[in-house]
């Protein structure tokens, strides 16, 4: 089962469940990344955040629930602000990501730069959890799955540094270079849950009522594999799962 799409109330409990579909349950890890829209408008809900670090304590040494700052928050406060703070522990670690060693990531065959500054716990991690909430953004229509991923540069100035050479460019070129494990995204009353960004991203824009070719980082993933977005096979996101 690569990808699911099921109601928030029952998708929480389902999450278990989920996780062992995807074979995440089935091996010990050593670290374990989840990367939240922490310091952006659509941050995952706490109870959706906690029935993923419920499962991931029980297989990993280590988990961080991990972000980088925005220009406008500090992940320090947004972890408070948005009800995470409840769940640093033994295992759990709440982590502004630009306290860690910065690894700069050559891009291959580049749109917009050649390499990129990321955060040695995104780099080193053997599993991570992408789960960014669904919106619309003013700079690149979409805010879903990929473009959760720009939040991991190793910068607290990618609006000014950034988005001058293209956002979309430079998400296209984030999606090369990091590899979700599974991508989790809040989108309000629903979950969309697997292990494909980009087919993620097409069904989040048609929930929105948003054309997915109307999306130029999707576009340009979509390029990158060879691939127009209506060849972006997104059918098993329209089965339904329960727990």
């Amino acid at each position: 089962m690569d990808a699911v799409y099921i109601s928030k109330g029952s998708g929480v409990g389902a999450i278990p469940k989920l996780f062992e579909a995807h074979g995440i349950k089935s091996k010990r890890v050593h670290l374990a990344l989840v990367k939240p829209n922490l310091c952006g408008y659509y941050p995952p809900s706490p109870p959706l955040v906690g029935a993923v670090l419920h499962v991931l304590e029980a297989i990993s040494d280590r988990v961080v629930v991990g972000d980088t700052d925005s220009a406008i928050h500090h992940a320090e406060d947004m972890f408070e602000s948005r009800g995470y703070s409840q769940f640093a522990g033994e295992k759990v670690e709440l982590r502004n990501l630009l306290r860690d060693e910065v690894h700069w990531c050559r891009v291959p065959s580049p749109h917009a730069v050649a390499e990129l500054p990321m955060p040695e716990t995104a780099v080193t991690c053997d599993v991570m959890i992408n789960m960014p909430g669904l919106g619309t953004h003013g700079s690149t229509t979409l805010t879903c799955a990929s473009k959760n991923l720009f939040g991991l540069i190793s910068s607290r100035r990618k609006f000014s540094e950034y988005h001058p050479l293209g956002i979309d460019e430079v998400i296209a070129d984030v999606c090369k270079i990091i590899k979700p494990t599974l991508n989790i995204v809040d989108a309000g009353k629903s979950i969309l849950m697997g292990t494909d960004a980009l087919s993620i991203d097409v069904v989040a824009a048609r929930m929105l009522g948003l054309d997915p070719s109307k999306v130029e980082h999707l576009k340009l993933i979509a390029h990158d594999r060879g691939l127009k977005l209506d060849e972006v096979d997104v059918g098993s996101l329209e089965r339904r799962v329960s727990p």
